[in-house]
């Protein structure tokens, strides 16, 4: 093979083995930071500072609605148009774009600007409070044109480049929030910090933008009206999508501050945080696979589009269960160390049906991006407006009746019939594969080993044995080699067994030859 005939392959078909793990990377650091960073906060704020904090993360989220999807449309149409060596039309979806998030952003800078006090006074947070809703909007306005440029990368499949830039300003981010908690600063100049941060991001990624993409330019005084309503007729379907994600992750932190407490938001914030972190790990993972599902549509290419679904989809269900595993076994114990307090055992339920309602929907995850890729994006905003609305009600309901827990009910069982059962099934008619026997192949074995391991050890009452760090991560290591051979004689065929050795013996093989060049050296 020619160093040409490489490159060229390289680009129009990277690696997704290697692009999934630098979104690993990304999401490890990301909760690295995490692990170090919000106990930290939590010192330095209170349970009340601290659930503030939270609860305005979430609150500006919404703002986010007001792209309209628009990013999605980038991440859809950059990769379809790379499948038709088209870079005009990339040009011009970019453009457009961009033109119309920077209009976006000064809507969410004016709207948190002059909103900030009647927010602040429905949760009674004071003037900090209203403060802290100005700068976080402010610094959601600057990440606006931001997405665009971070999106565009993604859509040419350089995940590399976009997640090295996410660590990057992640890491800057983390060191600005610690030099203002070092100085004794509160909540505003925190919010301050993020919009410093978010500014500085945004000129990296114009400057990695323009020299990693070459070719293609970003010219937001030619944007065309017909590209911007191509992107919104597809867009607003995503938005709602969007809209109703939040609904299901982000309206039960708001319901448990007005029905409770700030206080009870930020314990109620520490189980929702982990299970966060869960479904981004996860979410790692699969979302290399819509830019490629386009780029199959784009080539009309079906029988690759089923085969990546199937084999895509029961690997990610073995990842996903893994990490339930370690929610469910050693979780309630991480908290407690993790912020060096036993009040966190009050959200040992919280974490629990949170963790069963999440395995089943990352589980699914393959579906929701293979749905984007294909572009039938109307689905994917009906099941989640149906979850949404489901998750709302139930949490709503529950709330004033059994508390944090209730909540957590409320936004499990919509995340199971929802995901595991009325998406699936229409999944399978589209991909014309049988129901019952897709969940057998992908889902039931790896899922029945997890409940009966977790089963197992709240039984013995592992989890009261853990004491630190040490020990958890004993226990943990318990927990991951029980799972891993059960699923290597449950789970995995022959053929994939003896392709995970052979891998397995070329690794070996090449790390004895480095060691050998080495000793030569």
């Amino acid at each position: 093979m020619t160093t040409s005939t490489l490159k060229k392959r390289l680009l129009l078909k990277p690696s997704l083995k290697l692009n999934a793990f630098s979104n690993l990377l990304a999401i490890g650091v990301n909760i690295a930071i995490g692990f170090f960073l919000l106990p930290i906060i939590f010192s330095h704020l209170g349970a009340t500072g601290f659930g503030a904090w939270m609860l305005v993360s979430s609150l500006i989220g919404y703002f986010g609605l007001l792209r309209l999807g628009v990013g999605t449309g980038v991440l859809r149409y950059v990769p379809m148009y790379r499948g038709q060596k088209d870079n005009g039309k990339i040009e011009e979806v970019i453009g457009a774009a961009m033109a119309f998030y920077i209009v976006v952003g000064a809507v969410i800078f004016l709207v948190s600007y002059f909103f900030a006090g009647t927010i602040a006074d429905f949760f009674k947070g004071g003037s900090e409070f209203q403060s802290l809703v100005k700068f976080v909007g402010l610094a959601a306005a600057i990440e606006c044109p931001t997405l665009i440029y971070d999106t565009a990368i993604r859509g040419f499949e350089r995940y590399v480049l976009a997640n090295t830039l996410v660590i990057l300003g992640s890491v800057i981010r983390a060191a600005g929030l610690i030099i203002c908690m070092k100085l004794s600063y509160g909540l505003a100049a925190m919010g301050a910090t993020l919009a410093i941060v978010a500014t500085l991001y945004l000129i990296i990624e114009a400057v990695a933008f323009r020299f990693y993409c070459a070719g293609v330019r970003v010219i937001v005084t030619k944007a065309d009206m017909a590209v911007l309503k191509m992107l919104l007729a597809y867009g607003f379907i995503a938005m709602i999508e969007s809209g109703a994600a939040l609904l299901s992750f982000e309206s039960p932190k708001m319901i448990v501050g007005k029905v409770m407490s700030l206080d009870t938001v930020g314990f109620f914030s520490m189980a929702i945080m982990l299970v966060a972190y869960y479904k981004r790990f996860v979410f790692s993972v699969t979302q290399v696979f819509m830019p490629r599902f386009s780029f199959l549509s784009g080539r009309k290419d079906g029988n690759s589009i089923r085969s990546l679904f199937l084999i895509s989809s029961r690997y990610v269900t073995i990842i996903a269960g893994t990490l339930a595993l370690l929610m469910w076994v050693v979780g309630p114990a991480f908290l407690r160390l993790w912020f060096h307090t036993d009040a966190v055992s009050q959200v040992s339920g919280v974490l629990a049906v949170l963790t069963g309602g999440m395995l089943v929907f990352v589980s699914h995850r393959i579906s929701i991006d293979l749905l984007y890729g294909l572009g039938f994006v109307k689905r994917i905003a009906a099941f989640a407006l149906l979850e949404g609305a489901l998750v709302l009600l139930f949490s709503i309901f529950l709330a004033y009746r059994y508390g944090m827990t209730g909540v957590a009910i409320g936004v499990a069982i919509p995340l199971i019939l929802v995901r595991g059962v009325v998406q699936t099934f229409y999944v399978c008619r589209l991909m014309e594969i049988g129901f019952f026997s897709y969940y057998l192949k992908c889902f039931l074995r790896p899922w029945l080993i997890v409940a009966l391991l977790a089963v197992g050890g709240y039984i013995i009452g592992i989890e009261g044995s853990i004491g630190s760090w040490l020990s958890l991560f004993g226990v943990s290591f318990l927990a991951l080699a029980a799972y891993g051979l059960l699923t290597w004689f449950v789970v995995l065929t022959a053929d994939e067994k003896q392709k995970l050795k052979t891998r397995a013996a070329e690794s070996l093989l090449s790390i004895k030859t480095l060691f050998l060049a080495a000793e030569k050296a």
